[in-house]
Parts: C-alpha cells; sequence; structure tokens
C-alpha cells in the first residue's frame, strides 16, 4: 500500500520532527519517545545545528515496513 504523502514534501528528502509529526499524527514527545526506544526511525545530522527525519523511512515505517537493523 502506497502511503500518501502532502506534495510539498514529495521532494524533500529530509522532515524536521513537527512535519513528522504532522504526517504521522504522534506527538514530537511521543516520536523522540519511540526513537529512543528504537522503535521509530532515528534522526540524521543535516549541519552543526540541523536535524530532520530520513522521509524515505518515516514512509516505511508508517507502512510497517522499517525495523531497526534496517
Amino acid at each position: 500500500m502506497k502511503t500518501p504523502v502532502n506534495t510539498g514534501l514529495m521532494d524533500r528528502y529530509f522532515l524536521t520532527i513537527q512535519e513528522v509529526s504532522t504526517l504521522i499524527g504522534l506527538s514530537r514527545s511521543t516520536i523522540t519517545r519511540e526513537e529512543q526506544k528504537g522503535d521509530f526511525p532515528p534522526r540524521q545530522k543535516i549541519s552543526q545545528r540541523r536535524v530532520g527525519y530520513q522521509k524515505d523511512l518515516v514512509i516505511l515505517w508508517m507502512e510497517g515496513n522499517w525495523s531497526k537493523g534496517g
């Protein structure tokens, strides 16, 4: 099943935690907690002061196809 993604996010490689929160319907604190437990894709360092979530991994997680080991 293909997951629809907001057309404004289609050309983006990384998403902010707020964009991920809106996309999947979980709060920022829940996303962070699940990430710390290893149940959600980890953030990636984009620059010295910026992190983001890889869009493809978030979509895999939404479809139930993401696993901690890759």
